[in-house]
């Protein structure tokens, strides 16, 4: 009887421990898929700390190294959009980096153009074959001329003319990559004079462009077709977005693509927004205490709606300072640290201010 009795108690028991167990494996599950979001947000960080190293070394010179880092990180992260962009620099932009010298700003690239318009301008009003007599009076001649900015074709156009002409455009120009493809309507020896310049001018701003890419991706700038091609890329569904607008307001992905700045704008919320310069990280909210009471069903209480939506947000957002396209991570002080397994993540944060929402509906 007594064997029977344990027999019946432990097939009793069965249903439970089955159910015990499937939740085990449940829990298991979100444990990996949120280990691997953090394995992600990790090498997100990574890589903009690389870019952000990149930047300093191209002020400094020198930057080769930096950008192979930059490489490794997307790589790491599985960046394929910011590998396009890296793969498509021309080998004459990678030696540049290799030289000890700083890679000049756009602002500084124009200013080195200007100053060399005088020398192309000189080098115009040299009389072909001259020699050296024809260099000394073509400088003459630069002193008593004006690059007037007129762009203003004649019918029968000299080359001194011509080159003349669109110095002179050129001289009215700011916007350097306006500006060289103007410069490839020189000829003869002003060509020759400005033509180390210009393909220097096009490095640059390959890779300044590059860089601003980069720059845009972190901060949700890139245009319409940007967009798309950066979501074919990593083979995301672009209404990610609009379904984090749709609940956070416009902003949310700044957060979760690693902006330093980020803020949710959603009633019943007047304003939450994440101060990235406190350690560990401020999580401020502004509540609107009419419309609240409206429509929380314990207003009863007013410590209660406060504190339900700190609540929720510290718990997901503990010491972070970013949120990456799919989860939030805590705040890395080293980017080459032991990961900790992510508390939230993407779809429960959803779901828990789904869940807020339907519980302070009227």
């Amino acid at each position: 009887m007594a064997e029977e009795a344990k027999l019946e108690a432990q097939a009793d028991r069965v249903a439970e421990v089955v159910s015990l167990s499937k939740g085990f494996q449940a829990l298991e599950e979100v444990v990996k898929k949120d280990d691997a979001m953090m394995k992600q947000a990790h090498a997100y960080n990574r890589l903009s700390t690389a870019v952000l190293s990149l930047e300093d070394a191209l002020l400094r010179g020198e930057a080769k190294q930096e950008l192979e880092a930059v490489k490794r990180a997307a790589r790491e992260a599985g960046d394929a959009f910011v590998l396009k962009l890296l793969e498509g620099l021309p080998a004459s932009v990678v030696d540049r980096l290799g030289r000890i010298e700083p890679v000049p700003t756009e602002s500084g690239l124009r200013q080195s153009l200007t100053a060399q318009l005088a020398d192309w301008a000189t080098a115009a009003l040299v009389p072909p074959n001259s020699g050296l007599l024809g260099e000394l009076l073509g400088q003459a001649f630069r002193q008593v001329y004006v690059l007037d900015g007129e762009d203003v074709r004649m019918p029968e156009e000299t080359e001194t003319a011509k080159n003349l002409r669109v110095l002179g455009s050129v001289a009215k120009m700011e916007n350097v990559a306006e500006a060289l493809p103007r410069l490839e309507g020189l000829s003869g020896s002003c060509k020759k004079r400005a033509a180390a310049a210009t393909s220097a001018a096009r490095e640059v701003l390959q890779l300044r462009w590059r860089r601003n890419r980069f720059t845009a991706l972190r901060g949700n700038l890139l245009s319409p077709e940007e967009k798309l091609a950066n979501y074919a890329a990593r083979g995301e569904d672009p209404n990610k977005d609009k379904e984090w607008e749709d609940l956070f307001g416009p902003r949310s992905r700044d957060l979760r693509m690693g902006s330093l700045h980020g803020s949710f704008a959603r009633a019943p919320m007047k304003r939450c927004t994440f101060d990235p310069v406190q350690t560990p990280l401020a999580v401020t909210c502004e509540l609107d205490p009419q419309d609240f009471a409206k429509r929380c069903r314990v207003a009863d209480d007013p410590a209660s709606p406060d504190d339900l939506l700190k609540q929720s947000l510290l718990r997901y957002v503990r010491c972070g300072r970013y949120i990456d396209r799919s989860g939030i991570g805590d705040e890395v002080q080293d980017p080459a640290a032991p990961h900790e397994p992510l508390e939230g993540s993407y779809r429960s944060l959803l779901q828990t201010f789904r869940g807020l929402a339907d519980a302070t509906a009227v």
